[in-house]
């Protein structure tokens, strides 16, 4: 099985290093870190940009990403399986609102570093049906020009 870790571009090292601690000979990790990690070396593929950053979204089984909502949402349209864990780190909280609403949703599930055991949130991921999400569409512009006359 095919694991990705990602956090975007805020560092969250705690996240890799628990979840490869965790995972490390149980599947075929790869992890993108952030250009300001610390990290020097890991026993598993990592990078911290890639142009082939999607290949390997698609390539996973699963999906360990932070609760950034660009890449949560992208994974949820494509309909990934995905362990949303939000970045306690960070100064704003706001991660946790919605890695709390993919989690009640049905979605996905929502992990914590220090508390969670990432092999078990897998395994659950594998048993549990989830929600398909279905974006809302916006079409704001299309109003906007039919109220101008465009």
């Amino acid at each position: 099985m095919k694991v990705f870790i990602t956090v975007g571009t805020t560092q969250f090292d705690s996240l890799i290093y628990q979840v490869v601690k965790q995972l490390n000979g149980k599947y075929d990790i790869t992890a993108q870190v952030s250009e300001e990690s610390t990290i020097v070396s890991l026993p598993c593929d990592y990078f911290t940009f890639s142009s082939e950053f999607y290949k390997y979204v698609n390539e996973a089984d699963v999906i360990i990403t932070h609760a950034g909502a660009g890449s949560v949402y992208s994974f949820l349209e494509l309909n990934k399986k995905i362990i949303v864990v939000p970045n306690m780190e960070r100064a704003d909280k706001h991660q946790i609102e919605l890695a709390s609403f993919v989690n009640e949703n049905n979605y996905g599930l929502i992990g914590f570093i220090g508390k969670s055991d990432f092999f078990h949130l897998i395994n659950e991921l594998q048993d549990i049906e989830l929600s398909k999400y279905e974006p809302e569409r916006f079409f704001y512009l299309d109003e906007l020009y039919k109220k101008l006359g465009v």
